[in-house]
């Protein structure tokens, strides 16, 4: 009686992924108690599945409804699954165009300088000007 009582615990591990050595190791008590929190983080996974499911068959309900002429307004993403998706339907921050004005007029000046031939403290490659005397000369 407790033998199969044990077997049948024992078969239960083994399904939920506890080694026979861990289950050995543990009491029957801590047994019964580490299956059946399992068994409930099972469940609460399967109702996060199923809530999720239907959310997406009212979904599909409802675009399939609007193809066939309903006037609903469809739904976005943020308010089908509030507090995950808010990020997406934020509006970015947009940047001053002065600030970008600026980047690009100095951005312009140093490529037509750079066309023009003139040295602005470094040479063609983008290497520092050794020329620390301004005789012309560089040190080494």
């Amino acid at each position: 009686m407790v033998r199969d009582a044990v077997e049948r615990l024992f078969m239960h591990a083994c399904e939920y992924g506890v080694k026979p050595d861990e289950f050995y190791a543990m009491s029957i008590k801590d047994a019964s108690s580490y299956l059946k929190g399992l068994i409930e983080k099972e469940r609460r996974q399967l109702q996060h599945s199923a809530v999720i499911a239907c959310h997406q068959a009212n979904h599909i309900a409802e675009n399939v409804a609007r193809i066939f002429g309903s006037k609903a307004p469809a739904q976005r993403i943020s308010e089908l699954y509030p507090g995950i998706f808010d990020d997406f339907t934020a509006t970015p921050k947009q940047q001053d165009w002065r600030i970008m004005k600026a980047r690009i007029e100095q951005h312009a000046a140093a490529y037509s300088k750079r066309k023009r031939g003139e040295k602005n403290g470094a040479d063609d490659r983008g290497a520092a000007n050794t020329d620390l005397g301004g005789d012309g000369l560089a040190k080494a």
